[in-house]
């Protein structure tokens, strides 16, 4: 069975839970917005408390995007604030993850997001379709290169 049709979510009726040790976010909360019985693939918000981290090297067996709502996560050395997304390819190595102010995101995850301490087996990362970071608030909207988003731009949308 794939994810249920849904029209509407009221995210203020979902419930944070917080994630477990073997969890994606050890810590961290999440509200499941729709999830796949048999992909296990789920579109989740998730809430980093401030001060929280994950300070060991790790990656994720499925492929995660990610859209910061407010505050700022960092992956390794790269900062995500508001407005910023990524896409980040199962295996991709993180050194660690943390939140020093706290943080709400929009995250995808494409399957089990089970965390995996260590290095990635080799032929599961591909680092062509890593999307390190785009700065959506800084984006020139106005005048997109995107002919879809162009259409939307103009109105057409």
């Amino acid at each position: 069975m794939a994810r249920p049709h849904i029209e509407f979510i009221q995210s203020q009726a979902v419930p944070w839970t917080i994630w477990g040790v073997a969890s994606a976010r050890p810590g961290a909360e999440g509200k499941v917005l729709s999830a796949d019985t048999d992909t296990k693939a789920a579109t989740v918000v998730m809430r980093y408390p401030a001060g929280w981290a994950l300070h060991r090297p790790h990656y994720l067996e499925c492929d995660e995007e990610l859209y910061v709502f407010e505050g700022a996560l960092w992956v390794g050395s790269v900062e995500y604030k508001k407005g910023d997304y990524a896409y980040l390819p199962a295996g991709q190595p993180r050194p660690d993850m943390r939140s020093e102010t706290g943080a709400v995101v929009l995250t995808f995850f494409e399957g089990t997001p089970d965390l995996v301490f260590g290095e990635a087996p080799g032929p599961m990362y591909d680092a062509a379709r890593l999307i390190a970071k785009i700065e959506s608030e800084h984006l020139p909207w106005t005048d997109p290169a995107d002919p879809i988003v162009a259409a939307t731009a103009n109105g057409a949308g």
